[in-house]
């Protein structure tokens, strides 16, 4: 009988330990839990901050090449100017070619609007 006790003890003892390890093991994962969402939360967070800073770059980056493409027409507009002035030069002026190179020469020396 007293074996029995004695087995009877061991085997209550067991089961104390194994109730109070999946206990542990339960606190244990929730606690996972909420550290794994706390995480997710925060690279959410990061992920939404990156892709702001990705738009602003992006429309920076248009702006310049907006800028550069403003740029490249207006030397074409300068190209062709040059051209007429060029062209004009190697036969005699009229009025209206003099009237036209004095036309381009103000647009060459007058202040744009953005002065």
């Amino acid at each position: 009988m007293e074996n029995e006790i004695d087995n009877n003890g061991k085997t209550q003892t067991g089961k104390i330990i194994l109730y109070t390890l999946l206990v542990l093991f339960a606190a244990g994962s929730i606690g996972l839990y909420f550290t794994m969402e706390d995480e997710k939360d925060q690279l959410v967070e990061k992920s939404t901050q990156l892709e702001e800073e990705l738009q602003l770059r992006d429309s920076a980056y248009n702006e310049i090449i907006d800028i550069m493409y403003g740029v490249e027409t207006k030397i074409e507009k300068i190209k062709d100017r040059e051209n007429i002035i060029t062209d004009v030069t190697s036969r005699d002026f009229n009025q209206s070619d003099k009237d036209r190179m004095i036309k381009d020469c103000l647009l060459y020396t007058s202040p744009s609007p953005r002065d």
